[in-house]
């Protein structure tokens, strides 16, 4: 079965946080995750191979922030990490699961700027060439970015599916105003595969998001909530009772961002083990 295909059928469990992960790891606060694909790859595995093991069918590569806007002065470039952070996230996974490469803002403020497109468009080409099982823009900001990394991951990902999450604030707005059905209905227009969330400030936020995409559209939904991080952090117990009323209301697929661990995914996969 394809990615795809496990979407359709759902829900689908996704790993969790790799950032504050590797930060409780070592990684030191403001260093783009992505590097330790190059420095501390055996730290990369170990996590994505707990995620695996606590029951996620989806796992992440390790290449958020690994556009070359983040990556000045650490003498590590986009591609290695890209090559290297799909194998390891392979090596992770086996046969138990899925490979989605994660592919952040292609600047530091999210916004855009000149040579965005060309930045985006040298990633996805990457990934599509070395056949991950989905390509997944996360954290997105503004509109106008999730344009142009929609167009430009349609000029080179074929079959690949196409998954754009943007994250919202407790007014249902992103960044930038959008509202989760205005994400919903581009994303449909420009032939994405499914639309998501993530990283918002907590899973009744992302809750509320996902309730307005399904009113919206007939898309796939993939949800990724913090932990209630920074400001109200909530249990495992809690994040899990509020991620199965995501799925209840339409996302199809689920797991976690800021602040969720493997031991979150463990919970949330037994959770759901009666509906998967």
């Amino acid at each position: 079965m394809s990615l795809r295909e496990a979407l359709s059928a759902g829900p689908i469990v996704l790993d969790g946080a790799t950032g504050t992960e590797l930060m409780a790891r070592g990684l030191p606060s403001g260093t783009p995750p992505a590097l330790w694909t190059i420095e501390r790859p055996d730290e990369v595995r170990r996590l994505a191979a707990e995620y695996a093991e606590a029951g996620a069918r989806v796992l992440l590569t390790n290449t958020f922030a690994a556009a070359p806007a983040f990556l000045t002065g650490s003498g590590c470039d986009t591609s290695e990490i890209i090559d290297r952070a799909v194998a390891i996230a392979r090596e992770a996974a086996g046969a138990r699961a899925y490979v989605a490469a994660s592919v952040s803002a292609a600047t530091r403020d999210g916004l855009g700027g000149a040579g965005v497109s060309g930045d985006f468009l040298m990633q996805f080409e990457r990934l599509a060439a070395l056949g991950v099982d989905a390509i997944v823009v996360e954290t997105m900001s503004s509109i106008d970015d999730v344009r142009e990394a929609v167009a430009a991951a349609n000029t080179v990902r074929g079959d690949t599916p196409l998954v754009v999450c943007m994250t919202f604030g407790a007014d249902l707005r992103a960044l930038d105003g959008t509202l989760p059905e205005e994400l919903a209905w581009v994303l449909e227009d420009s032939g994405a595969d499914a639309v998501g969330v993530n990283c918002c400030d907590g899973p009744e936020t992302a809750l509320r998001v996902v309730e307005a995409m399904a009113r919206a559209t007939g898309l796939p939904i993939w949800a990724k909530p913090n932990a209630g991080l920074p400001s109200c952090p909530v249990t495992d117990a809690e994040f899990v009772a509020t991620a199965e009323r995501i799925t209840s209301a339409g996302a199809c697929a689920i797991g976690g961002c800021c602040g969720t661990t493997p031991s979150t995914i463990r919970m949330l996969a037994a959770a759901l083990s009666n509906r998967i």
